[in-house]
């Protein structure tokens, strides 16, 4: 008796540990949104510095607008873009909270540079964002933010220029309250954690915003000063693009 007594008591002990860890397994699972969108986080504390290449396309109505930069970021938020293609070619601007200042590429203005507000009509896309909304950590904070009336789920992995991502599609409850996106697909970098391309979709399904990242260097060496003057200096030779690297990243 004594035995059995035993034996049931190490049954209902297996039974504690199965109920107690179980829950605790299946919520680290590495494809739930939430988890991911946490991971990123933690992730991006870890990064001081990154630089890329930066599309994107924005719709509203008939207009659309496509920029494409030469992006780098510092912390705690500096950014710097220089525009590679379109009617603002060879623009530069360096962002820190919470003005820009500007350089026109071309015509009569180019000889001077301009202090504007991040929100200024002239910074921001087709959709109002500015370049203090581009950087990885402000993409993050927001989807964070908009977890309770966001729905995400894993739809699978892909390849993206060579590099492994975890696919996620996004559905808003309130598109209203998210920029009149109602759908979004996110591209993650499985290693990385980071945001590598993301699309957005209104209610009618109509495409009104398009980003992705390319030729990504994390943790690169910057000198502040690289974020205060418009042209570059020696030091800062190692950043230049040939033009057939450019043309294979811009395609």
């Amino acid at each position: 008796m004594r035995s059995l007594g035993a034996f049931i008591q190490a049954i209902l002990l297996l039974i504690m540990v199965f109920i107690l860890f179980i829950p605790a397994y299946s919520g680290s699972n590495d494809t739930s949104y939430p988890d991911t969108l946490t991971r990123m986080k933690e992730r991006f504390e870890k990064i001081e510095t990154y630089q890329c290449f930066f599309q994107v396309f924005t719709a509203k109505g008939k207009k659309t607008k496509t920029v494409i930069a030469q992006y780098y970021f510092k912390k705690p938020k500096w950014v710097r873009m220089e525009l590679l293609e379109g009617s603002d070619k060879g623009s530069v601007l360096l962002y820190k909270p919470h003005k820009v200042r500007l350089k026109p590429g071309t015509g009569l203005l180019s000889i001077f540079h301009f202090t504007l507000e991040p929100e200024n009509e002239r910074l921001v896309d087709l959709r109002g964002y500015g370049i203090h909304e581009t950087d990885w950590s402000y993409y993050i904070d927001q989807h964070l933010q908009k977890l309770g009336i966001t729905s995400g789920q894993f739809v699978g992995e892909e390849s993206v220029k060579g590099r492994e991502t975890l696919v996620f599609e996004l559905l808003s409850q309130y598109p209203e309250r998210s920029n009149d996106v109602a759908k979004e697909i996110l591209w993650v970098d499985k290693e990385e954690l980071i945001p590598l391309k993301y699309v957005h979709y209104d209610t009618s399904g109509m495409l009104i915003l398009s980003a992705q990242f390319k030729d990504i260097k994390i943790n690169v060496e910057f000198e502040d000063s690289f974020f205060d003057r418009f042209k570059k200096g020696e030091g800062d030779e190692e950043d230049k693009v040939d033009r057939k690297r450019k043309k294979d990243l811009l395609s």
